[in-house]
């Protein structure tokens, strides 16, 4: 089911993001979201890397990785704990419109601790 060509880049970049960093990983999770796509092995891939990446990352990437976690429904419950642990470290870079889409996501998200 699905076109095998949007098949054929999911898989692609599935393969890819090992060695992603935050921005790609935020894209290409934004990119499912926007096609209305649920790709478990990218989702899987993504949720494995975002802690090796996630204090490189800039407040808005963060912001929008927890939106992306909430559009697509991921329930990964250590990624969640890095990201929760990671933006709490952050709090006071972060300016009212990123700290309003992670007070969004989290209202969704189990926000535990």
């Amino acid at each position: 089911a699905g076109d095998p060509r949007v098949a054929r880049l999911t898989e692609r970049c599935a393969s890819t993001l090992h060695g992603a960093d935050g921005v790609s990983i935020s894209r290409a999770l934004w990119a499912l979201g926007k096609m209305g796509l649920r790709d478990d092995a990218l989702l899987q891939a993504a949720a494995s890397r975002i802690p090796d990446v996630l204090a490189e990352c800039g407040p808005i990437t963060i912001a929008t990785l927890w939106n992306a976690f909430e559009v697509l429904e991921i329930e990964n419950e250590a990624c969640l704990a890095v990201m929760a642990q990671e933006i709490l470290h952050r709090l006071e870079e972060c300016d009212p419109p990123e700290i309003a889409i992670v007070l969004h996501a989290a209202a969704t998200l189990r926000f535990d601790g």
